[in-house]
């Protein structure tokens, strides 16, 4: 069970690569745009505080205002889902719908058991060797840093690299 936490855990962390550099990418970096419309915005008040009586300034104060807020909402419209296409063909176009489908979609495989675990039959733990008292305490008593480096200096230094990308050669050589 323990591997399987590590392994979903890693996963999500890849994927939190992948989805921050798509946002990145994709998307673009919405915090710089506001800080950019901010600045720009904060310029044009300067100005026409330095010239309140100028009408340019005034309108550009605030065609810069109305441009840049423009742009940050048609950037969040954008990115809403707000549509889609049922097993069916039909367009469905309810918000509330839209919600529910994604909600169902997404429960339909992270919220029900693996088929994997509910396959297994408990007869098949009581076969074969099995763990006794010592050893099963041995398996969650606390490690220590000796305990560590002796499983890390015991890989071999060439061995292929972690969802991090640092390989175990990485590690030896910085401990």
């Amino acid at each position: 069970m323990l591997l399987v936490c590590c392994a979903f855990l890693r996963k999500l962390n890849r994927l939190k690569y992948v989805l921050h550099k798509f946002n990145k990418v994709k998307v673009g970096d919405v915090s710089q745009l506001f800080s950019t419309a901010k600045e720009k915005y904060q310029q044009a008040q300067f100005n026409l505080q330095q010239d309140p009586s100028s009408a340019d300034l005034q309108q550009a104060a605030y065609l810069e205002f109305a441009l840049q807020s423009k742009i940050l909402k048609q950037r969040k419209v954008g990115n809403l889902i707000t549509l889609f296409m049922d097993d069916k063909g039909q367009l469905v176009d309810n918000y509330e719908d839209v919600v529910a489908h994604f909600i169902n979609n997404f429960k339909s495989f992270m919220g029900s058991p693996s088929p994997a675990i509910t396959q297994l039959k408990q007869d098949c733990f009581t076969h074969g060797a099995t763990l006794n008292l010592d050893q099963k305490l041995g398996l969650i008593k606390p490690f220590t840093k000796k305990d560590v480096m002796k499983s890390l200096f015991s890989i071999h230094s060439i061995k292929s690299p972690g969802s991090d990308g640092y390989g175990s050669g990485f590690f030896k050589v910085l401990w």
